[in-house]
């Protein structure tokens, strides 16, 4: 358990750039999908390429990791900076962490964008092709 704990905090600590999370792939299942709002499953490439970018509009701080029944509950604190309009807003963000054999093998991310948050995550972390839901 602890051990998952520092994955996690780990994982959350190099997600400003894709080559710096793909470095931590040791921790990712083979088979790993990622599950966000607004795109049908990532596998490990388009999510780093997808944190890649958001990373880019965000700041990421990680509030609490909790140890519930089947996975951990990460919940984040987000900054996105609207760069358009040289502005901010926050918004929390939830991660539900699943491992399996001391791997991580999926993350389901859930968040509640305010419409102008939502047509500047649209217009700004979404630039690679996929499916959007």
């Amino acid at each position: 358990m602890v051990m998952n704990i520092e994955i996690i905090k780990t994982v959350f600590s190099s997600v400003h750039t894709a080559p710096s999370l793909r470095a931590l792939s040791r921790y990712y299942a083979p088979d790993f999908v990622y599950k966000g709002n607004l795109r049908g499953d990532l596998n490990f490439e388009e999510y780093c390429q997808n944190w890649a970018q958001i990373s880019a509009n965000t700041e990421i701080e990680v509030e609490s990791i909790k140890n519930i029944t089947c996975c951990y509950e990460v919940k984040l604190n987000v900054t996105i900076i609207h760069s358009d309009i040289r502005s901010s807003s926050k918004l929390t963000a939830r991660s539900y962490i699943y491992f399996k054999d001391g791997l991580i093998q999926s993350i389901v991310s859930k968040y509640s964008p305010t419409p102008a948050q939502l047509k500047y995550i649209l217009e700004n972390t979404l630039p690679f092709s996929t499916t959007i839901k």
